[in-house]
């Protein structure tokens, strides 16, 4: 039951909330732009491949509820999520861009304190780590990383490397924490017996890297200790994941990319396509998967809630791009997103785009989505149901109904309307022909040129939901 429990835990520690992440501006300045529910942790993470230089993050403990909140009435408490903005000048000193990084980020959580050591290896590496965290009772307690503590470790012949991280992080971690491990950019298992005599917690993993590494030029690693709050029937959690510096060729390739997105939600591609739609100038339609797989929701014991599991979008992209190709590069990025525990594709389908010279506008449809086995099959878009109809003299929010209800009836896929701006504005005549997509775009197109529609999914009802946002812009 524990082993059961756990899964579900990592499952919401890793998928739960809306991660998104992005870094943009000139060569110099950067923003980068954090909504997650470990915002700093990701903040650090975008930073570091920004300005190209390994920095290590370990989180405070959850202590105080202040840091989470439950998913759902009656669900296990998940970190907060949190909105994180930041800009620095990246022909800053290194040091002084991450204390600026961790002064703004106090500004919308002050439930612990952090500082910031570097390291004089080649090439330099920086450590984050708490001093300070909030108890229950809201007082700021000093908070002592084993990090910083002398260790003796023991590295053992055939033992693989996730195996010993584990027990690394679990003497460097509180006696109460489950350790997980992602360390899979390495050498499988150790070859030999060997006891690592370190100053201290920092040290010894970097001993323990490097004894795995055998490259030969040798990898840039860096860390993060992410936690989570304590759940019922669960200790508290330490997950330890590895990441690794772009090589240089990698980085020349990426050069003339100025906008980085990192988004973990319940609907990824959603989330980041509705980032998208403040950066480039480019209308969207866009349909949710229909989740029939339950691998690919979670929901409360009684069945009385259920949601999208979640899954990753991460890319990088120019700003002088062409619109097209970027949200091209976006989907992309969904249908190969791997999940970071343990490198496997966990995305719950994969998306095909059609681009419009009409306002201009994308549709963004599935192309294949799982079954209730679980099996990937070819999906058939409710966005490609053809539809003919003739309306007059009637509202928008009436028209939209009505191609709704044509789509349900020739699919028997239920859709309601759902969020859409003021509407009532009637139209003397529309005509709807062709696929339910282009009938969407074209009735759009008669109420505003800048506007995205979104079909979503709910799996508890089992419907389809037609949200309307108008874009931002004249």
């Amino acid at each position: 039951m524990k082993r059961s429990l756990f899964a579900i835990a990592i499952s919401i520690l890793f998928f739960s909330g809306f991660c998104l992440a992005a870094a943009l501006g000139s060569s110099q300045h950067r923003k980068i732009i954090i909504v997650s529910p470990r915002a700093l942790n990701d903040a650090v993470a975008v930073l570091e491949r920004t300005i190209h230089c390994a920095i290590t993050f370990e989180d405070a403990p959850y202590y105080n509820d202040s840091r989470s909140e439950p998913l759902w009435a009656g669900a296990p408490r998940m970190a907060k999520e949190r909105k994180f903005v930041f800009e620095y000048d990246q022909q800053e000193d290194t040091l002084k861009i991450i204390k600026s990084l961790l002064a703004t980020y106090y500004k919308i959580d002050a439930s612990a304190v952090f500082t910031v050591l570097k390291d004089d290896g080649q090439p330099p590496r920086f450590h984050i780590y708490p001093v300070k965290a909030m108890a229950k009772d809201g007082r700021m307690l000093p908070y002592k990383s084993r990090f910083l503590s002398a260790q003796t470790f023991q590295l053992i012949s055939g033992e693989a490397l996730d195996v010993s991280l584990a027990r690394l992080c679990k003497q460097l971690s509180t006696s109460n924490e489950e350790v997980v491990c992602s360390g899979r950019i390495l050498s499988p298992q150790c070859e030999r017996d060997v006891t690592l005599l370190a100053t201290n917690g920092l040290s010894c993993m970097e001993q323990t890297l490097q004894y795995y590494d055998r490259s030969p030029s040798g990898l840039t690693l860096s860390w993060s200790i992410r936690r989570g709050p304590k759940m019922e029937k669960l200790n508290d959690f330490c997950v330890l994941s590895l990441r690794q510096m772009q090589s240089e060729q990698t980085l020349m390739q990426d050069g003339t990319n100025d906008v980085y997105v990192l988004v973990e939600a319940a609907r990824p591609l959603s989330e980041a396509l509705r980032i998208l739609d403040k950066m480039i100038d480019c209308n969207v339609v866009y349909e949710d998967i229909e989740y029939k797989c339950s691998c690919d929701t979670l929901g409360d014991k009684d069945g009385h809630l259920q949601v999208p599991r979640g899954g990753i979008v991460d890319f990088s992209f120019s700003s002088k791009a062409d619109s097209c190709q970027v949200v091209s590069d976006c989907v992309n990025a969904y249908n190969y997103g791997q999940n970071k525990v343990n490198e496997e594709r966990i995305n719950a389908g994969e998306y095909s785009i059609e681009c419009r010279n009409t306002g201009p506008t994308i549709l963004v449809s599935p192309s294949h989505s799982k079954d209730k086995t679980g099996t990937m099959q070819r999906a058939e878009p409710l966005l490609a149901t053809q539809v003919s109809f003739v309306s007059s003299n009637k509202s928008v929010m009436s028209i939209l109904q009505e191609l709704s209800s044509a789509v349900t009836a020739a699919t028997g896929k239920k859709i309601v309307v759902g969020n859409v701006p003021d509407m009532e504005a009637v139209l003397p005549s529309f005509t709807a022909k062709g696929s339910a997509g282009e009938a969407l775009s074209d009735l759009m197109q008669r109420v505003s040129p800048r506007f995205s529609c979104y079909l979503i999914f709910e799996p508890k009802d089992q419907l389809f939901r037609l949200d309307v946002y108008k874009r931002p812009g004249k």
